[in-house]
């Protein structure tokens, strides 16, 4: 439910805001073998308020055990960190910050995140090159 509460926001004069859209939506087993809805956009956006992380974008891969698994690729500002240890400290914020569910299997450090002539993210692009190499 927490999921759902950031995708929308009403203002102090009662007018509500919906921050994302609920179509990208998918389902995952967590560890206490409940079935939970998975939102990438919510992912994403708890990614990017890490104050080093640029840009984000999660792709959700089929898995034969979880249903599905949330993949993360992110393009960083300048930092002193290596990327393994920016890595884990962006793992250390997730566990704080998103429940066990939703923490991405793997987080990959991209120079820049392909988009569609709109100007979107092109998630396709990017799970077709995650997928061929």
């Amino acid at each position: 439910m927490a999921s759902l509460r950031r995708l929308r926001y009403i203002d102090e004069d009662g007018f509500v805001f919906l921050k994302g859209r609920l179509k990208r939506i998918y389902t995952v087993k967590g560890k206490d073998n409940y079935i939970y809805k998975l939102f990438p956009q919510h992912i994403e956006d708890v990614i990017k308020e890490y104050d080093i992380v640029k840009s984000s974008a999660v792709i959700v891969l089929e898995d034969e055990e979880r249903y599905h698994i949330p993949i993360s690729f992110i393009t960083i500002h300048q930092t002193e960190l290596s990327k393994k240890e920016l890595i884990k400290d962006i793992y250390e914020y997730l566990s704080c910050s998103l429940d066990e569910y939703c923490i991405p299997k793997e987080i990959l450090i991209v120079d820049d995140l392909p988009v569609t002539v709109g100007g979107k993210i092109d998630y396709e692009k990017i799970k077709k090159g995650y997928l061929e190499n």
